[in-house]
């Protein structure tokens, strides 16, 4: 067969044309694999068609059962610091007016285990106050209820320490009268939407900052537990308290405590201003003619009542609480400190607490030297330590100090409280509690929220403390000798606590340490200091 003779000029030419359309190819691949590289990196790739279903739109299955069912924590837990809590006042609510009274008292109560107290909190319904008692009337014939029933009476509510409680303000700031003897002209036609509430309270005073919390925390508790009650005699499902009822929500003191520094977290649920009972007025008088404005009265459940008292001297095995997640992420989106910051992985910030009355740490700041000459860590890290007095501070400035702070230490005391805002799984508390003192709280709050936690009691001799008489429960308790016979001496609350050097440092290194590949952290767990 005779060979196809293609001229040479003409191999050539088709050669140019097929680099050319080899080139055109390869610019048009290049453009369309760098525009997916865009879209992929600005988030906007489409994964379905406009022609397609995706499958968030059909109805899903599901998650297979074993990402839902979740290791539960010991009933005790749960039942404590988790939604139960709510669950619980919310079954247990029981009316104390009679179905024809124009008013309602409704009260919520939980009992944690069989022979505690009963904890407690009211809604009153259709209250007014009235000036010239410096009281509040509430229409109300009063229900008979039947002693089997387990339900406490007016006069059996709990009264908790502090004069505090549901029942003593009742008794104090509320009169309950029968419909037939009120002389009130109240106007019962404002539309639910509108109605007035006011949560009153007595505090425990308004300095400490751990029962100022505790204080807070039962207010919201008791608002979250009407906000899961359907409103009675209604075919709706409106809740007792809406979040819309803020606006129209203020609190009224009943005690004569300064406002102190913590005052303003009172307005987490009521946008009015806080204000006081005022005292009764004999030259008011009342315009008969004139329809008195009816409020909704809330005596919240007492800071002494908080599940956070529970268990104080025993350790618990609580190792999270949707309560306290929730409480803690209302007062950090309150004073708008939310997000979390970015933590810088090369360095760790330490705060002690300078208490400056009692409790104090006897030679803080050459404890703090000491500590400081002892850290040796590695260029890259950085090692801040830092000394605050924080009741010297607004809690604004405050919480800006704890929100960053990897490493909180302190004296056994209200300052300690502040290791709820700590970073979970990225810091640490380290509390110095006085010889003999056994007090679990702080140790239980922190494995609530997930931070790390490190304690060393100060330095005494063997024989302060307790007595042999008391089987050493004085000393467990922090008890001094003048409390089970002996010498008088001063008890825990106001002595100073003494700590040797190296016992504090080895303390704090330890917890210094434990952080070395928490979060963003990743370096030697000797890269501060050394082994302990």
């Amino acid at each position: 067969m005779n060979a196809i003779h293609i001229p040479l000029r003409t191999q050539r030419r088709f050669l140019r044309s097929c680099a050319v359309l080899l080139s055109f190819l390869a610019i048009i691949l290049l453009l369309y694999t760098t525009s997916i590289i865009r879209a992929s990196n600005e988030s906007s790739v489409t994964l379905f068609s406009p022609h397609t279903t995706s499958c968030a739109q059909r109805i899903s299955p599901g998650l297979p059962k074993d990402y839902t069912n979740a290791p539960e924590q010991p009933p005790l837990c749960t039942n404590l610091f988790g939604t139960p809590y709510l669950e619980s006042l919310r079954d247990h609510a029981t009316e104390y007016c009679t179905p024809d009274s124009p008013a309602s008292l409704t009260c919520y109560h939980t009992q944690i285990k069989p022979g505690d107290r009963i904890d407690t909190f009211c809604i009153a319904r259709g209250a007014v106050f009235d000036p010239s008692q410096a009281k509040y009337i509430l229409p109300c014939t009063l229900r008979d209820l039947p002693r089997a029933s387990g339900i406490p009476s007016l006069r059996e509510f709990h009264l908790y320490w502090y004069g505090t409680g549901a029942g003593i303000i009742i008794h104090n700031s509320i009169r309950i009268v029968p419909p037939h003897k009120n002389t009130l002209n109240i106007n019962t036609t404002i539309p639910p939407d509108k109605q007035n509430y006011t949560i009153l309270t007595k505090r425990e005073g308004g300095q400490n900052f751990w029962h100022s919390l505790m204080e807070i925390f039962s207010m919201t508790l008791s608002l979250d537990v009407l906000q899961m009650t359907p409103t009675p005699d209604t075919n709706t499902s409106t809740p007792l308290f809406a979040p819309s009822s803020i606006p129209n929500t203020d609190v009224t003191l009943v005690d004569t405590a300064d406002a102190g520094p913590f005052i303003d977290l009172w307005s987490l649920f009521a946008h009015k201003p806080v204000r006081r009972l005022p005292q009764p007025s004999t030259t008011t008088t009342i315009d008969e003619t004139t329809p008195l404005t009816l409020t909704n009265l809330i005596i919240p459940l007492p800071g002494a009542s908080n599940p956070l008292w529970h268990g104080d001297w025993s350790v618990l095995p609580c190792t999270s609480s949707p309560l306290l997640r929730t409480f803690i992420t209302r007062i950090l989106s309150f004073y708008d400190l939310l997000p979390v910051p970015e933590a810088d992985p090369n360095t760790i910030t330490i705060t002690f607490i300078n208490r400056t009355s009692t409790r104090r740490l006897v030679d803080a700041e050459s404890l703090l030297w000491a500590l400081s000459t002892s850290l040796h860590p590695d260029p890259k890290i950085k090692i801040h330590i830092q000394s605050i007095d924080f009741a010297s501070l607004p809690l604004l400035e405050q919480l800006r100090v704890i929100r960053s702070t990897d490493i909180l230490v302190g004296v056994h005391g209200a300052g300690l409280t502040h290791a709820m805002f700590l970073t979970p799984g990225m810091s640490a508390v380290v509390e110095v509690l006085p010889e003999g003192l056994e007090h679990k709280g702080f140790r239980n709050l922190a494995g609530l929220v997930g931070v790390g936690y490190f304690s060393l009691h100060g330095d005494g001799d063997d024989d302060k403390g307790g007595s042999s008489a008391d089987g050493g429960r004085g000393r467990r308790m922090g008890r001094r000798r003048s409390e089970v016979g002996g010498e008088e001496e001063e008890d825990w609350h106001e002595r100073d606590v003494r700590v040797e050097g190296d016992r504090f440092v080895r303390a704090v290194m330890a917890a210094v340490e434990s952080l070395s590949n928490s979060g963003v952290r990743s370096w030697d767990v000797d890269g501060v200091g050394g082994l302990l």
